[in-house]
């Protein structure tokens, strides 16, 4: 399985004492990359587009020979679907200063990144 870490940057905006999305931060065992939105992260991670993001590619190893699938590889792209839903609706209840919906859908965010690292 892969651990995925993500780490939004936030910045006092100059004029508004609401905290700007400014970066996403995205990090696999191997690499890590900062793009302005998730999904542009998770398209530079996984070298695709966004809609190859939401399925991670699986890695080919030295020598060409592809692993053979894990059972639990469609539930990981569901969990990673799902955590990337709920960190949309985060946002999206950031932008309009709903904190109690936004720290809700972040603690989801957090449980299906915890369920991919077991």
């Amino acid at each position: 399985s892969t651990v995925l870490y993500v780490q939004p940057l936030y910045l006092q905006a100059e004029q508004s004492q609401i905290p700007e999305l400014q970066r996403v931060i995205l990090a696999d065992q191997q690499h890590v990359v900062m793009r302005n939105t998730l999904d542009e992260a998770l398209a530079a991670l996984t070298g695709g587009s966004v809609a190859a993001a939401a399925t991670p590619a699986t890695p080919t190893p030295a020598g060409g020979v592809s692993p053979p699938a894990a059972p639990a590889t469609a539930q990981s792209r569901a969990l990673a679907r799902a955590a990337l839903d709920h960190y949309r609706r985060a946002q999206d209840a950031l932008k309009r200063n709903d904190w109690a919906t936004y720290g809700k859908e972040m603690d989801a965010v957090r449980d299906n990144l915890e369920k991919l690292n077991k």
